[in-house]
């Protein structure tokens, strides 16, 4: 397998600093013949004079431009991958773009792709005067915001609507906007799951960056609707997990962390309700790392919007959510 570079996760608490840390970046993109990608057997990405140690995203972007199954490549033994690239590449006619970070390669993708930019949106929103957190990722950006006004839907138990912007800047996926709810109890999120977003811009698709930055300013300014918690919270602590607990403890272990999500819900068992299996879903969720986490967000949103319905309809575990839903690039 071929050696890629790291990049570490850092968290912010304002835009100011998320901000002044893109804007220390040494960011560079250009575009490049496809016949001019070589990758040595030490990682070592070159197109045309441009060269730079490659990134996690870089080489999934890298294996979908060559169109190599991304399992099949990354298994691959260094001396064949070479090869391999060198093969697919040599008779191409078309162009990729390239983005360099810190000397890194950080992301590779076709040329027509015009993702928007992290540094864009960070100074967009903040000249607004949006208040939010922030999670720098190896993959996207997501920004956070909650509202002021919080409510109430068990005794000690309130919630704070708010919106999660995810941007993938590296081309794997899209600019969205989701509602979110901030859990007080825990300091938690919890996103409420919807099949679509509240927007959307895809890096190959015709948007303007320009239109697109002032959507998202629009709607985070707007007041995320709550759905109808109250009720079904209160079915949740009522009912009992019964005999769907392997079922329902073997879709969060499959969508998440396998014998460590297990572990983490230890103490769950037939005789819990659902809404201490959700407690214990979003407390465990704090000690994971930024990315993983927000899986963990997601599959509470799934399970509260299960709750609003109080049962009514298949249980999450009887139609998994797709990787896409759970934004993991």
């Amino acid at each position: 397998m071929i050696p890629l570079t790291r990049t570490d996760e850092r968290a912010f608490k304002d835009l100011n600093s998320l901000s002044d840390f893109l804007a220390s970046q040494k960011r560079a993109e250009w575009e490049a013949p496809v016949r001019s990608i070589s990758v040595r057997e030490d990682g070592l990405f070159s197109a045309g004079s441009t060269e730079g140690p490659l990134t996690e995203p870089a080489m999934k972007g890298l294996l979908r431009s060559l169109q190599i199954p991304e399992t099949y490549g990354r298994d691959m033994p260094p001396d064949l991958f070479t090869y391999t690239v060198g093969r697919l590449a040599r008779d191409r006619q078309d162009m990729v773009r390239v983005h360099v970070q810190d000397n890194l390669i950080t992301a590779i993708m076709p040329a027509e792709y015009l993702p928007v930019r992290h540094p864009l949106i960070s100074e967009c929103l903040r000249k607004q005067g949006v208040q939010a957190d922030a999670l720098l990722g190896p993959n996207y950006l997501r920004i956070t915001t909650a509202n002021d006004e919080a409510k109430t839907v068990l005794p000690g138990d309130d919630y704070r609507p708010g919106w999660e912007l995810i941007n993938y800047e590296n081309g794997l996926g899209r600019l969205e906007a989701r509602q979110r709810l901030l859990r007080l109890i825990c300091l938690n999120g919890v996103v409420t799951f919807t099949k679509r977003a509240s927007f959307a811009r895809a890096p190959g698709g015709s948007m303007p960056i320009g239109r697109a930055l002032q959507k998202l300013t629009a709607i985070v300014h707007d007041k995320p609707l709550l759905p109808e918690l109250e009720k079904g919270a209160r079915w949740a602590t009522e009912q009992r997990i019964g005999g769907q607990f392997k079922a329902a403890q073997g879709f969060l272990a499959s969508r998440l962390e396998g014998e460590t999500t297990r572990l983490g819900l230890g103490g769950v068992n037939e005789d819990t309700t659902w809404y201490d299996f959700f407690n214990r879903l979003t407390s465990f969720a704090q000690s994971r790392p930024g990315e993983m986490r927000r899986r963990y967000e997601v599959i509470g949103g799934i399970l509260l919007d299960w709750f609003v319905r109080q049962g009514r309809g298949r249980a999450p575990w009887r139609h998994f959510p797709c990787e896409e839903c759970l934004h993991v690039g």
